[in-house]
């Protein structure tokens, strides 16, 4: 596992169109690695899939990268919901 990712997320609401906090225990976290650890994605293989499809956005523009590099400040939309990593 990866160790610069925090496995529980500051807030965790499944209500659609919510914001939730995502702490960072390191520099950053994957892209896919942060769908799967806010529980957006039940599977990696799930959250691969749905960034390649183009569902994911982050910062407000579609991400397509797989493992981009996801640091604090930035925002992650999926679905209607939102993760702002801290």
């Amino acid at each position: 596992m990866d160790s610069n990712i925090c496995l529980s997320p500051l807030k965790m609401n499944k209500v659609r169109g919510t914001m939730e906090s995502f702490e960072l225990a390191g520099s950053y976290i994957e892209l896919n690695k942060l769908l799967k650890a806010s529980g957006f994605c039940n599977t990696g293989g799930a959250a691969k899939i749905a960034i390649e499809e183009g569902l994911v956005k982050v910062d407000g523009h579609v991400e397509q990268r797989i493992r981009c590099k996801i640091r604090n400040g930035q925002k992650v939309e999926y679905k209607g919901n939102s993760i702002e990593v801290m």
